[in-house]
């Protein structure tokens, strides 16, 4: 009977030994998914930081670039505006430089005329007066 509590001592000794070796095993997996799940979690987390610094940064530039191109426009604008001013002031200095030309030469046609009206006043003069010489011989 030694060798059969032996034989029952070894079977029901194994059977324990891998009761106990599978629960290990059990949690061993168990432990093994939830470090895995956990490293998971760790990585969602910190795809999702990297992706809101992004959008953040992102949101940053666009704003400086918006001012950027705000300041260029209002750059143009002021540039624009002096040189329209310039175009103005050009075009009246033009102006009065031609009303200055005009006026000047109005001045002289207007003196040729007055001479012409002499002369042609002094020629009727003259033929009235050799009109009345003519007649009187």
């Amino acid at each position: 009977m030694d060798i059969a509590s032996i034989i029952i001592g070894l079977v029901v000794g194994g059977i324990i030994a891998y009761l106990i070796a599978s629960q290990m095993a059990k949690k061993g997996s168990l432990k093994s998914v939830a470090e895995h799940n956990r490293q998971a979690d760790l990585a969602v987390q910190e795809a999702r930081l990297t992706a809101k610094r992004l959008t953040d940064e992102a949101a940053v530039e666009a704003q400086r670039l918006q001012l950027k191109a705000s300041e260029l426009v209002t750059k143009a604008e002021a540039e624009n505006e002096r040189i329209k001013q310039q175009k103005i002031q050009e075009a009246k200095e033009r102006y009065a430089q031609m009303r200055s030309q005009f006026d000047t030469e109005k001045h002289q046609h207007q003196l040729k005329l007055k001479e012409m009206e002499l002369e042609v006043v002094s020629k009727e003069k003259d033929l009235k007066i050799e009109q009345e010489a003519f007649q009187i011989k």
